[in-house]
């Protein structure tokens, strides 16, 4: 497909999602609710999209944990058999798991009930929806693993299935900017300018100005 990726941190996590309370930061748009009894905004989905099995998306918990159950175990579920998967038995292997029983699932409703009672919220002292980190999926730049890396547009080209006409035009391509880029080309990098305008966010300039 050509996709590459990379993980991302040292984010706002409450920004990311969308509870920076601010209207210029709508980050993914989570639904978000505010209490007295909580030192942070607590985010639980955006509907349609991403919901997390607590109130208000549900009624109680309850309806909660039936719902994550049956998205466990019900169709397309990664417990359910009839879920592909890359076993070669994989209806045997998903449907090995032992399904939870109503007994089971009253008594974590329960529980789960009680925590929401408590703290307006579930979890209790944690978000409903906390996000660690992000990755950005995008399309491989190849000029950039040719200039940076060492010649491996044959493997490359391996790995996206190209055809031996196409993998050779690439290759062709990636030593003549090899080349150019030795010649000449990295004279590009040493012309650099000072910014037309600087401190363009505005604000207090920085005390050191560089020449």
């Amino acid at each position: 497909m050509g996709l590459g990726g990379w993980m991302f941190d040292g984010i706002d996590r409450f920004a990311m999602l969308g509870a920076s309370g601010h209207p210029d930061v709508p980050g993914l748009g989570f639904r978000y609710d505010q209490d007295e009894r909580w030192p942070v905004p607590n985010p639980t989905g955006r509907e349609g999209v991403f919901e997390a099995y607590c109130p208000p998306h549900y009624p109680d918990m309850a309806a909660a944990v039936e719902a994550f159950a049956e998205r466990k175990f019900g169709p397309g579920g990664p417990f359910h058999p009839g879920t592909p998967g890359a076993w070669t038995d994989s209806p045997r292997v998903r449907g090995s798991a032992q399904i939870h029983d109503p007994a089971f699932k009253a008594c974590v409703a329960r529980q789960a009930q009680h925590v929401f009672d408590t703290f307006g919220k579930f979890p209790g002292t944690v978000p409903s929806v906390f996000i660690m980190n992000y990755v950005q999926a995008h399309h491989l730049d190849l000029d950039f693993y040719g200039w940076f890396f060492k010649p491996g547009a044959a493997h490359l080209a391996r790995i996206l299935r190209w055809p031996r006409p196409k993998a050779a035009v690439l290759m062709a391509g990636i030593q003549a900017v090899y080349f150019y880029e030795r010649l000449g080309g990295w004279r590009r990098m040493v012309s650099l300018q000072a910014p037309a305008r600087r401190n363009a966010l505005g604000g207090k300039p920085p005390a050191h100005q560089p020449a």
